[in-house]
């Protein structure tokens, strides 16, 4: 079994899941995830960020590293509740990144005016 297989496991079962209501709370059909556990089907981009969304685990991590079950948060949803963290995602890693430069840029011009406003009290 393959690292993301495990860690799969290691989710759902945090969660207190079966493989086949993980599967439908992540929007696969449970013969899928079963071959995503089994490492005989590579997982889809589109699976991976539904992954790392609802476990809070980047997706280099999901596939290189061995979870502890202890790091894994418990369930975010509770039963019944809508999955929008897994089904409609509000939030993609590029409009965070977008996020972040926009941040940083308006820090470094904030330095720079700090700066000019130093450098003219002298």
């Amino acid at each position: 079994m393959f690292i993301l297989g495990k860690n799969i496991e290691t989710v759902y079962k945090r969660w207190g899941m079966t493989q086949k209501k993980f599967a439908e709370f992540i929007g696969v059909v449970p013969n899928t995830l079963n071959n995503y556990i089994g490492g005989s089907r590579p997982a889809k981009l589109e699976f991976l960020q539904k992954l790392s969304k609802a476990s809070g685990f980047d997706i280099n991590t999901l596939q290189n590293r061995l979870l502890s079950p202890y790091e894994v948060t418990e369930n975010p949803i509770k039963e019944g509740e809508q999955n929008n963290a897994v089904s409609e995602p509000k939030l993609t890693y590029e409009y965070d990144l977008l996020k972040e430069l926009l941040l940083q840029k308006e820090v470094i011009e904030q330095l720079r005016k700090d700066f000019e406003e130093f450098k003219n009290k002298k």
